[in-house]
Parts: structure tokens; C-alpha cells; sequence
């Protein structure tokens, strides 16, 4: 079974994939993971996972190179015969899902971990990709959601019917491990004061630039508060530029253990424009941090309706604001998200409900 990534960074897709393949592993699957990102690639290794470095998925798209990509898998996948092709990311499920076909794979499975376009992308773009992804889904045997939401979208959009291969498996995580010497040292600096926590990557669509203008308006009202900003991406350096001269806000760069930080975290906020089903968002639910999250993909879902984190309408900084505030000075809500939160992760978004469903999968391919 070989699982096809490509070039995309470590993060949070990939902590997806890493427990899926371990899980696989551990029920004496055969199973590897195309990636050239080396961090990946290490982690991987680190877990007893075979890795194979073939340079032919890139984030960008070029139609010669990714030509040549297609060429450069297929030879891949002529030589080793694999029962299973599973990509993830929309640019290795397009250059992954045609390669499958041509080499004759019999099983191609894709997840979604989320599309290339949000609610509010042109009507152009979100056509474009779903005439794209209808094509592939026509010859992809099992096509996975990582949210009840994003299947529903896809069926609206055409691009899956009521007869299809498509299911949902939800994202699920580890309760994450928490370091405590670094967690001590972070309460020694940082401990006495209102924390307000984002983790993920830097980049606008993320909602960073949202938040700390959110922030900036509140802090105020707010004596001794402090934001944090915890990941790295492009925007990162121009985020540091807008935020310089701004008192308690914190970037971290990129940490190893980004959820060291939640155990500062009074709120989590995730406020970004295009999500899937949110790692860090899920880890903020298993250490019952009350959240915040912008309405669209996944956060809907993580948020069950509104019930486990406050929603707000995304793009609206007065909307985030009142949000803050509306925790910031109501401690009943607080403790009432606080339990509701973990609650809502133990039933419905644990590592091992979803490792399961995924090793289902492959048991219904040995009975076949």
C-alpha cells in the first residue's frame, strides 16, 4: 500500500497520515509514503515507516512539469506493484489518481483533506477544480472526507452523487503530549497573564491578519493581555512587520511541539478563511481549551454546532471581537466549553476512532 503526499510541508496533513500508516503498519499492512519533504520524511522513518523520495508532486502548478510528474510515477509504480494507491492533498490526488490509473492500480483511494478553494473563493476558481475532481473521481474506488461537511459540499458541487464511493472519516488525533519542563518554563515567563492562542501556519488565509487586528482593538479593555501567534509560513515575516510595536504579541517560528502552548491558552482562536478538519483545533478540544473558530469547512463540525467552541462569521473583525470579549468576561461559559469541548473530542475525533475506519478500508479490499 503506498501512500502518495509529494512535496507538501510537515504539518498537520501529515500528522493525519503518520497515524494512519502506523495503524497500518501495526495490523502488518505493507505499507510506505511517497514525500520528499525530509522533515517528513524523518518522522516517517522514526516510526519504522519505508519512505520513497520520487521528485514528480510540486504545490505549484505548471502543466509540462506536472507532465513530467505523471511520467516520473507511473515508471514509479510499474516497478513496484502496489494492492493500494492513497494520495492526500489535492495536487498529489491529481497527479497521484491519473498515474494510478495508467499504471492499471486496482485500488485508488484519495482523502480530502480539504479543497483548494473556501466558501468565498470565485465562482470561476470553485467551477474550475470541480469539474477537475469530478473527472478524477470517476476512476478514484474510494473517495474520503475528512468532514461530513466537505462531503456534502462535494455532492452539491457535482462532483460526487448519491450512488458514488464516497464516505466520511473524520480527522482524529492523539490527546497531544505535553513537555513539562517546556510547559514550566513558558508558565515561568508567560503564566499570570489572559492568553490567547493561534496555532498553524502563517499565512493570511489563515485569518492571522484578522486577529491581530481583533486583538489590537481589544487589548484595551484587557490589561496584561497577550496573544501568540505559534507556526510558521510565507506570511510569517510581514505578520511580524504589522505587529511590531504591538505590546504582549508573541511569534514563535516554528516549534516542535506547538501544543506546549495551549496549556497557556485562556482561548484558542482559529479565525481562517478555507480549513478542513483542523489539528490544532482538535488538540485545543482534547486540553478543553474554550475555542473560537470561523465558520467554514470543518470548524462547523468541530465546533458541533456551536455547542463545544463559539463560531463567528469569517472575515468579520467586530464579529471576532465581540467573540473575545464574550469569553473574556463570562467565566460560566468558559468552564461550560471547557467540558463540553473534551467531551465532543472523546466521542467523535480520537486517533484511534479514525484509524479504524481507515484499516476497514483495507479489510474490505482482503475480502473482495
Amino acid at each position: 500500500m503506498l501512500h502518495v503526499v509529494g512535496d507538501s510541508k510537515f504539518g498537520g496533513g501529515s500528522v493525519i497520515i503518520s497515524q494512519i500508516v502506523v495503524a497500518q503498519k501495526e495490523k502488518g499492512y505493507d505499507v510506505s509514503v511517497l514525500t520528499t519533504d525530509r522533515e517528513f520524511i524523518s518522522h516517517l522513518q522514526s516510526k519504522g515507516i519505508n519512505t520513497h523520495h520520487v521528485d514528480c508532486i510540486w504545490r505549484s502548478y505548471n502543466l509540462f512539469k506536472d507532465v513530467l510528474g505523471v511520467f516520473r510515477l507511473v515508471t514509479f509504480l510499474n516497478r513496484d506493484e502496489f494492492d493500494v494507491v492513497h494520495t492526500h492533498t489535492t495536487k498529489a490526488g491529481f497527479i497521484g489518481r491519473i498515474a494510478g490509473r495508467i499504471s492499471g492500480c486496482k485500488n485508488i483511494f484519495h482523502t480530502v483533506h480539504g479543497f483548494p478553494f473556501s466558501e468565498n473563493s470565485s465562482l470561476l476558481k470553485v467551477r474550475i477544480f470541480a469539474i477537475i475532481e469530478k473527472f478524477l473521481a470517476r476512476f478514484t474506488h474510494r473517495l474520503i472526507f475528512v468532514s461530513d461537511y466537505h462531503r456534502k459540499w462535494a455532492k452539491d458541487l457535482g462532483i460526487i452523487s448519491n450512488n458514488s464511493n464516497a464516505i466520511s472519516i473524520r480527522n482524529g488525533v492523539n490527546a497531544p503530549s505535553i513537555s513539562g519542563d517546556k510547559v514550566k518554563v513558558l508558565k515561568e515567563k508567560f503564566g499570570n497573564k489572559i492568553s490567547i492562542v493561534f496555532v498553524g501556519r502563517i499565512v493570511r488565509e489563515k485569518g492571522v491578519f484578522d486577529l491581530l487586528h481583533a486583538f489590537s482593538i481589544l487589548k484595551d479593555s484587557i490589561k496584561g493581555a497577550q496573544l501568540f501567534f505559534v507556526g510558521d509560513g510565507p506570511d510569517f515575516e510581514k505578520l511580524k512587520d504589522e505587529a511590531c510595536g504591538e505590546d504582549g504579541v508573541y511569534l514563535t517560528g516554528f516549534v516542535k511541539n506547538p501544543a506546549d502552548y495551549l496549556t497557556l491558552a485562556d482561548i484558542f482562536v482559529l479565525p481562517s478563511y478555507r480549513e478542513g478538519l483542523s489539528i490544532s483545533a482538535l488538540e485545543a478540544q482534547a486540553l478543553g481549551v474554550p475555542s473560537i473558530l470561523s465558520n467554514v469547512g470543518g470548524n462547523i463540525e468541530i465546533s458541533d454546532n456551536g455547542k463545544s467552541a463559539l463560531i463567528f462569521d469569517v472575515g468579520c473583525i467586530s464579529a471576532l471581537v465581540q467573540k473575545l470579549s464574550c469569553l473574556l468576561s463570562d467565566e460560566k461559559l468558559c468552564e461550560r466549553l471547557r467540558l463540553s469541548s473534551n467531551e465532543n473530542f472523546n466521542d467523535n475525533f480520537t486517533s484511534e476512532k479514525m484509524t479504524t475506519e481507515y484499516n476497514n478500508l483495507c479489510e474490505e479490499i482482503q475480502t473482495k
